[in-house]
């Protein structure tokens, strides 16, 4: 990938486990504490490649970035939240969330993102995003806007949102249509868990069924977990 699709400094790994590029950007995360940048991890497609060469053509990208980054300070999550709950009611119809269910016994998420057995990743960046802000990293690399993936505006607010509320950080984008999430204070009552829940549905409807057919399923495996991940189909 070019440097100049980035916009900003980045180390470059080819053949490399997940562990070994989490465990760099870990020691990135601390330095960036210091330095005031946020590390993140970029598996590259050629969709998002494509992606990013559209956002670089643009005359005004930069300025373009801070008026959305602005939008996305002053944002209200909650109300995104209604409002996308009513668009997709009318979109798919009343029954469009899943019931409520009952609770159950998961084994939350509780292993660090690219840290799982695998292959070697072909190639991967960590890109050091000049932000003391993680949830603005959605707008420096912007994905999303199609069928029912939230732009990046969107996206950066709720990140926000979750940033403030449960210490959550985008630490990978993974393609063109996925972001995993680390946790510092995942939610333990069953209430935070099933709101959380909701939230996340309505923000990413294709977590299901993977995490459950219901909304207290889907809230027991979010109950202590560190590591959230969306993805769109």
């Amino acid at each position: 990938m070019r440097k100049d699709l980035l916009g900003c400094e980045y180390e470059y790994f080819e053949d490399t486990m997940g562990s070994d590029i989490y465990a760099r950007y870990k020691e990135l995360a601390s330095q960036g504490r210091v330095e005031g940048f946020t590390p993140l991890v970029i598996i590259p497609s050629d969709p998002l490649i494509e992606l990013f060469e559209e956002l670089c053509a643009q005359e005004d990208a930069a300025a373009h970035r801070e008026r959305t980054i602005a939008e996305a300070a002053q944002a209200d999550a909650q109300a995104y939240f209604r409002t996308e709950q009513e668009r997709l009611e009318k979109s798919l119809g009343k029954h469009w969330m899943p019931q409520a269910g009952d609770f159950c016994f998961a084994q939350p998420d509780l292993k660090p993102p690219l840290c799982y057995p695998a292959m070697p990743e072909e190639e991967a960046l960590i890109v050091k995003v000049p932000t003391r802000n993680p949830w603005e990293v959605a707008v420096w690399f912007p994905m999303g806007g199609f069928n029912y993936c939230p732009g990046p505006m969107e996206q950066a607010a709720v990140f926000r949102y979750w940033y403030e509320k449960y210490g959550a950080v985008p630490v990978v984008l993974m393609g063109h249509d996925t972001w995993i999430l680390q946790v510092d204070r995942p939610p333990e009552s069953d209430a935070d868990c099933e709101a959380l829940a909701r939230e996340h549905f309505i923000f990413c409807l294709d977590i299901r069924p993977p995490l459950g057919d219901t909304i207290r399923e889907i809230a027991s495996h979010l109950r202590g977990a560190t590591t959230w991940g969306f993805w769109w189909d």
